[in-house]
């Protein structure tokens, strides 16, 4: 049994680029439909030539995407990045002094002989002990971090290329898998391709809906942050709008470490800080979001709740983002089935009335 499942997670990490180029080509292919129908309709161009402009143009468009966001963001999230792990000393001292002022503060502690976190030797030997042993394994985690970080750079690679040749293959592919389906499911097969355009619709409006949710609300967190002066903005909003991918949790996730890093530095600011994410969460929630994405994906607010938790659980992040959709085209599925099994329950019970009436 150990056997298969290292023989699965291997065929998986050898994949792992390949699938990621499918789902970057399938997110790309929105935008790269749309300006091939362009071009087909406004320049006249033939459906070969429309197609393969349509992939480089795509392809331009994303790689200067990138290449801005490269240069205008990284850079300030590593200063950003840098300036918090130079200022850690600066963070412990600064925690120091709170516990020791909230201990100070407590009755409860001080009748069990705590004043201060150096009168506790106990306790600060344990947090010198805990530092020392992270410290001893610091060069190890920084070597492996260092192999997956050329891991990722070599599996981004690969998956970006394969994604631009699944683009310019997109319509034969798309129309083989139809062959196949045909093939296998037979009379079911054109009821079993409506269910698969249902999802791709439900997947593209979710997946492209909450990706410009995200990037207008990162937009928008680093206004409010400059507009009062918090420190770590550009950092802040970026983590922000990645982790608002996420439904729901996303927003939480994203804050909680803005929050405490500002919290060490200025509580005042930890504050303002939390009040604009809750502020602009809000906005997101009852305004920005339901107009980009809406009721789309035709499920209710507990089932969103419901999908994020269980997927997260079976597959984390990842999960999280995409169980979304997956429960919604299931759902959907199962309640079209449903409601024409009670049509058709309907129309032969009319029918035997009708029998029965001019019998009678």
């Amino acid at each position: 049994m150990n056997y298969i499942v290292g023989a699965l997670n291997t065929l998986f990490s050898a994949l792992k680029p390949f699938l990621a180029g499918f789902l970057i080509a399938y997110i790309l292919a929105l935008p790269c439909d749309n300006i091939e129908k362009l071009f087909i309709k406004k320049c006249k161009v033939k459906q070969k030539t429309a197609d393969i402009l349509a992939v480089i143009l795509t392809e331009i468009l994303t790689l200067t995407v990138m290449t801005i966001f490269c240069m205008a963001i990284l850079p300030q999230c590593y200063e950003s990045i840098v300036k918090i792990i130079a200022n850690i000393p600066d963070y412990l001292n600064s925690l120091n002094n709170l516990i020791n002022s909230f201990i100070e503060n407590n009755n409860i502690l001080r009748a069990f002989g705590v004043k201060s976190l150096e009168s506790d030797t106990g306790l600060q030997d344990y947090i010198v002990n805990s530092l020392n042993s992270d410290v001893s394994e610091l060069s190890t985690e920084l070597y492996n971090e260092a192999t997956r970080l050329i891991d990722l750079i070599t599996d981004s690679i690969v998956a970006y290329v394969s994604s631009i040749f699944i683009l310019f293959n997109r319509h034969r592919a798309v129309e083989a898998f139809k062959v196949f389906i045909f093939t296998v499911f037979h009379k079911s097969g054109s009821k079993f391709i409506d269910i698969l355009g249902e999802s791709n619709q439900i997947f593209r409006r979710f997946v492209f809906g909450k990706f410009i949710d995200s990037l207008l609300i990162g937009i928008l967190t680093f206004i409010f942050l400059s507009v009062f002066n918090l420190p770590y903005k550009v950092f802040n909003a970026t983590f922000i709008g990645i982790t608002n991918m996420i439904p729901i949790f996303g927003p939480i996730i994203g804050a909680i470490p803005g929050f405490l890093i500002i919290l060490v530095e200025s509580p005042a600011d930890a504050l303002k800080f939390a009040a604009l994410i809750l502020v602009i969460q809000q906005f997101d929630g009852h305004i920005l979001g339901p107009r980009l994405i809406g009721g789309q994906i035709g499920i209710s607010t507990y089932w969103v709740l419901f999908s994020v938790v269980v997927f997260g659980k079976l597959f984390g992040i990842v999960g999280m983002f995409f169980g979304v959709p997956i429960f919604a085209t299931v759902y959907m599925t199962i309640k079209r089935e449903i409601r024409e099994k009670r049509v058709a329950q309907l129309k032969e019970e009319e029918k035997d009335n009708i029998t029965d009436n001019s019998k009678g």
